[in-house]
C-alpha cells in the first residue's frame, strides 16, 4: 500500500501501511504529543466513529480506507496537531484507544480489568497476539504505560522497560520487529479490546 497524505488547511497526516510502520524511525517526543492530542480530539468530538475505527481489523484494506475517510470527514482535528503527522493506521487507532481508556477508566480500573475473558479473545494477527499476551501477563505495567505521557522522558523509559518482557509473548518461530510507538500502540489496543470485552460481558 502506498503512503496516503491527508490534508486539511495547513495540517497534514500521512498514513503508511502496517509493514512500513514497523520500519519507521521512532517518533520524536513532539510527534508523539501531537499524535496523542489528535487522538484525544477525535474521541472528544466524534466518539462513536472513533470507537468503530479502534475496534476494526487493521489487516483489512477496507478498514484502512474507512480510517482515512474518518479523518477526512473530521479534518478539523488535524489542526490540533499544529503541523504534520506521519503515522500508520495502528498508531492512529492506538492514540484513540488511549483517549477512550483514559476517558472511561482510571489507571487502577484498567489494571483490574486486564484479566482473561470468557470466551477467550482470539488474536487476529501475530502482532495482536503479542499485544494481548503482554496486557494479560503484565496488567499493572500495561495500565501504567497507557497512562504515561509519551511526550516525556518517563514515558519513553516505561516503553523501554516494557519491551524487556516481549520475549515471553513472541511465539516460537515468530519474529517481532516494532519500534517504541508501535509497541505502545499494540499494547494500548490490546488493553482496550480486553476492557471492552469485559464490559460487554458484564452488561449482557
Amino acid at each position: 500500500m502506498t503512503a496516503r497524505r491527508w490534508l486539511a488547511a495547513a495540517a497534514a497526516m500521512t498514513m503508511v501501511s502496517p509493514a512500513a510502520a514497523e520500519d519507521m524511525p521512532p517518533a520524536g517526543r513532539v510527534d508523539m504529543a501531537a499524535l496523542r492530542d489528535f487522538g484525544a480530539c477525535m474521541v472528544e468530538r466524534y466518539r462513536d466513529d472513533a470507537v468503530q475505527a479502534v475496534e476494526g481489523d487493521f489487516r483489512d484494506e477496507e478498514h484502512a480506507d474507512a480510517q482515512r475517510r474518518f479523518a477526512e470527514r473530521h479534518a478539523r482535528c488535524l489542526g490540533a496537531s499544529g503541523g504534520e503527522l506521519r503515522t500508520s493506521g495502528v498508531l492512529f487507532a492506538g492514540a484513540m484507544a488511549e483517549a477512550l481508556l483514559r476517558e472511561d477508566l482510571t489507571q487502577e480500573q484498567l489494571r483490574d480489568s486486564l484479566r482473561p475473558v470468557d470466551p477467550p479473545l482470539e488474536a487476529r494477527s501475530d502482532t495482536e497476539y503479542v499485544g494481548l499476551c503482554m496486557a494479560l501477563k503484565h496488567p499493572a505495567e500495561t495500565a501504567a504505560l497507557v497512562y504515561s505521557d509519551p511526550a516525556k522522558a518517563e514515558g519513553d523509559t516505561q516503553v523501554t522497560a516494557y519491551a524487556q518482557n516481549l520475549p515471553q509473548c513472541v511465539q516460537q518461530g515468530q519474529q517481532l520487529r516494532i519500534n517504541k510507538p508501535g509497541l505502545r500502540a499494540i499494547a494500548t489496543l490490546a488493553a482496550y479490546r480486553i476492557a471492552a470485552a469485559r464490559r460487554a460481558g458484564e452488561e449482557s
